[in-house]
């Protein structure tokens, strides 16, 4: 291997987040955890605490996330071995506990986190744990400008964006919106995209899951306006 390809190796393992999930739990979403889908995670399940133990010992992981299981003493154990036989200056835990436990954060035990819980939750105390920049919310309020008149938009409707990347977006909104009309839309509540407008046309509607008085429409961006794309994807990529 060339010298050069090495030294890329070396740089992007120093700079991947190690994370284990100990969880025999198929209840849990992981899927759903956006945070765990960054580039610089790098993954590993278990679904035994007594390997997940083991594997703490042996490798050099920055954050574990553990699962509790009620049925099962060996949790109790995994916690006192944590507690009293790991001595690793840089590990971060979370517990995520199904039980009202006297559990309290201590040690390498950052956060412990009852059942039920919002993802959100989870993920704040993902990034409290490993000092990464708070995550923005994929959800954004965008306003669908109707009229223009002397440079100056109108009127406008406000809907919501779900999905936000630089060729467009998933919109959500209570009404019926026409597919194939262009229209100027703002962002609200975003600093860095507050003072932006981009032209963009609705292209369909999207199939929303279950019962919803809901619409849901794609947007496509104007590939013209250039320069705002490139804000658009300069947020995303320091943001997610």
């Amino acid at each position: 291997m060339p010298p050069s390809q090495t030294t890329s190796l070396e740089f992007l393992e120093c700079n991947m987040f190690k994370i284990i999930i100990i969880s025999k739990s198929s209840k849990i979403p992981w899927e759903k955890v956006e945070i765990l889908r960054r580039k610089d995670f790098n993954l590993t399940f278990e679904e035994n605490f007594e390997n997940g133990f083991q594997r703490l010992a042996k490798d050099n992981f920055d954050l574990f996330i553990a699962e509790e299981d009620p049925s099962s003493s060996s949790f109790l154990i995994f916690i006192n071995q944590i507690l009293n036989q790991l001595k690793i200056s840089n590990l971060k835990g979370i517990i995520i506990s199904s039980t009202s436990s006297n559990l309290k954060p201590l040690g390498p035990i950052k956060k412990i986190i009852l059942k039920p819980f919002k993802v959100e939750e989870l993920e704040d105390a993902i990034a409290n744990c490993l000092n990464l920049k708070k995550r923005i919310s994929r959800r954004y309020l965008v306003r669908m400008h109707l009229g223009v008149g002397e440079d100056k938009f109108t009127s406008f409707k406000t809907c919501v964006a779900l999905n936000l990347n630089k060729g467009g977006m998933l919109i959500e909104t209570q009404g019926n919106l026409p597919i194939g009309k262009t229209y100027w839309w703002t962002f609200q509540g975003v600093k860095e995209l507050e003072n932006i407008s981009i032209r963009g046309k609705i292209v369909n509607e999207a199939p929303i899951e279950g019962f919803s008085l809901n619409f849901r429409y794609g947007v496509k961006f104007d590939e013209e306006c250039r320069d705002t794309i490139k804000k658009i994807e300069k947020f995303l990529e320091e943001n997610f």
